[in-house]
């Protein structure tokens, strides 16, 4: 059953609440003068722009972008939960630290460069594909390691989509003629026909969402597909930490659809601005990126309010 609330999304950011926050950020300033200062406000996530990397401060709902210093890297990848970052640079590929740091690992089997990579929802795994090759990255970030390779489904070098579970046991690709599992050493079998634009597992479990043109879908313990919803060109999809709902960015990117897994009910959440990306941040925040600009929409999983984080103006300028 599905339950369609058209809802007045009102910016939880006034401007009483961004002077607010510029006058702390003034204030974090002024007590850490110096280019060594290391008082900061609390993360709520991050994200890559075309400028570099974007630091979400605050709350999630009163909360504010502002861009970090450029990180010398080809390619910066986060992870659910956003505790550390994938950067590849010089055909190598680094774990480093969030906040951004010099201090890196470096994993020497991994592949840098690959068409996709996804992460478990615990960000412990990883799944690439490059050319019609599947590579699993396992132990991030303590003990990383390419634990194996294999073929994707039917050879094809057109996968669209990955997902990795938990435990690192199950892995999911679509290509264009069906979305396919696999366990061990890559025997596949096919879940359903038809190819998916997102995936993602729910934590602690091989149950996982797929979201194609046309219906988003629960694939029971990777065996077979349930419909849950319409859906409408979606293009990103994020399970709550908790494994409660699932969120799709639907309608090329202007609307969250909200699916409380235990109920199948379905909100939808139009956005105020279109997004390319959704993230899950910390906390139980998931992050809408932006497509134009850096001041993203925020969604609090735990409370289900949706919230506009503005650019704070760098106030390090003018001074």
């Amino acid at each position: 059953m599905r339950t369609r609330n058209s809802l007045a999304v009102f910016l939880c950011i006034g401007l009483s609440q961004l002077a607010g926050a510029a006058d702390h950020r003034a204030s974090i300033r002024t007590a850490t003068e110096g280019p060594r200062a290391t008082i900061e406000s609390p993360i709520v996530g991050y994200f890559s722009s075309s400028t570099g990397l974007v630091a979400i401060e605050g709350i999630s709902s009163a909360a504010h972008a502002r861009s970090l210093a450029p990180i010398a890297a080809d390619r910066v990848v986060l992870p659910p939960g956003q505790m550390y970052q994938w950067q590849e640079r010089d055909g190598r590929v680094y774990l480093a630290q969030l906040p951004p740091s010099r201090a890196s690992e470096v994993i020497s089997d991994a592949w840098s460069g690959a068409d996709i990579i996804a992460f478990n929802s615990s960000a412990s795994a990883a799944v690439l594909d490059r050319a019609g090759r599947l590579q699993v990255i396992s132990g991030l970030t303590s003990s990383p390691l390419g634990v194996r390779q294999i073929a994707a489904p039917q050879g094809a070098g057109d996968v669209t989509a990955l997902a990795i579970s938990d435990d690192s046991t199950v892995v999911l690709a679509a290509t264009s003629t069906g979305v396919y599992a696999a366990s061990g050493d890559g025997d596949w079998r096919l879940v359903t026909a038809g190819s998916a634009s997102a995936m993602a597992f729910v934590p602690q479990s091989h149950d996982a969402i797929l979201a194609r043109t046309g219906g988003i879908y629960l694939v029971k313990d990777a065996v077979s597909a349930q419909w849950l919803s319409d859906a409408d060109s979606p293009i990103a999809i994020a399970a709550s930490d908790d494994g409660r709902l699932a969120v799709v960015l639907n309608a090329a990117g202007r609307e969250a659809l909200v699916i409380y897994l235990q109920t199948a009910a379905v909100t939808s959440l139009p956005l105020g601005a279109a997004a390319k990306d959704l993230q899950r941040g910390r906390d139980g925040t998931l992050i809408f990126i932006p497509a134009q600009g850096i001041s993203p929409w925020l969604l609090d999983t735990k409370s289900g309010a949706l919230s506009f984080a503005p650019e704070l103006p760098d106030l390090a300028q003018g001074r």
